[in-house]
């Protein structure tokens, strides 16, 4: 019965997880910037750091209950690559609007 719950639970922890981020997930250290193209099309911002790094936002809105952003939404996923291409990290952020 516990392992039935403990199911149940993970099942509602991913189904509440945006699929952007678990694609995203699965993509650090290995993927490049032309792969993040092909399966995300082309950022919201996309700018160049001193060191060589690069760094794209990715922005998503709509309508729906979210736990952390209310009745409607804006996330903001950051992606940063290394001086050859490949992503190194990301994070969400909530939108920073005007």
């Amino acid at each position: 019965m516990n392992r039935l719950i403990r199911l149940a639970w993970m099942a509602l922890l991913i189904s509440c997880t945006p699929e952007r981020q678990l694609l995203l997930e699965e993509e650090v250290d290995h993927a490049k910037q032309e792969q993040i193209l092909e399966r995300f099309g082309s950022p919201f911002y996309a700018g160049r750091l001193r060191d060589g790094r690069e760094v794209w936002t990715y922005r998503e809105t709509g309508m729906g209950y979210s736990r952390d952003m209310g009745a409607g939404f804006c996330r903001d996923y950051v992606l940063t690559f290394d001086a050859q291409g490949i992503l190194r990290r990301w994070e969400r952020q909530a939108c920073v609007l005007p």
